[in-house]
C-alpha cells in the first residue's frame, strides 16, 4: 500500500502535459464569427424530402396490417377446412367405401359397431370414484 501512495505522490505525475498555444483564447472569438459568416445557408429539403421518414413509417405500418390480416384470412381458411365431420357425411362415406371397395356391408356394419363406446355411467360408478379420490361422504350425500 506505501509504494501506491508513493507513486501516486511523484511531481512528475502532478505536472500538467497539456499546453495551449499563446494567444489562443485571445483570438477564438474572432475564429468563430469568421467560421459562422463564411458557412454555406443549407439547401431548402424538398417535400418529398421532408417527408421520407414518415412515409418509410406509414408504408412498414401497412405492411404489417397487410401481413397480419392475411394471417387472420390464412387461419381463417385452415380452421374451416379443419371443421368436425358431422355423422351424416360419415354415413355417406362408409356407404361409398362400400360401394367402391366391394366390401361385406355386414362385415363393415360390424367394425362400426365395435368402435362405438358407451357414454352411459350410472350413479354407483360415481359414487365409487368419488370415494377413490377421498371426497368425503357427506359432500357425496349431499350430491343426491
Amino acid at each position: 500500500m506505501a509504494v501506491k501512495k508513493k507513486f501516486m505522490l511523484t511531481d512528475d505525475l502532478k505536472k500538467n502535459v497539456f499546453n495551449v498555444p499563446e494567444g489562443y483564447f485571445e483570438t477564438l472569438q474572432d475564429r468563430l464569427v469568421e467560421q459562422v459568416l463564411d458557412a454555406e445557408p443549407q439547401q431548402q429539403l424538398s417535400w418529398f424530402q421532408a417527408l421520407r421518414p414518415q412515409l418509410a413509417f406509414a408504408a412498414a405500418f401497412v405492411s404489417l396490417v397487410g401481413i397480419g390480416y392475411g394471417g387472420m384470412v390464412l387461419l381463417d381458411h385452415l380452421s374451416a377446412v379443419s371443421d368436425p365431420v358431422d355423422p351424416v357425411s360419415l354415413d355417406d362415406f362408409y356407404a361409398s367405401a362400400i360401394e367402391m371397395y366391394n366390401l361385406d356391408e355386414q362385415a363393415v356394419l360390424r367394425v362400426i359397431n365395435e368402435e362405438k363406446i358407451d357414454h352411459s355411467v350410472n350413479t354407483e360408478d360415481i359414487i365409487d370414484y368419488l370415494v377413490s379420490t377421498h371426497v368425503s361422504l357427506t359432500d357425496i350425500a349431499s350430491l343426491e
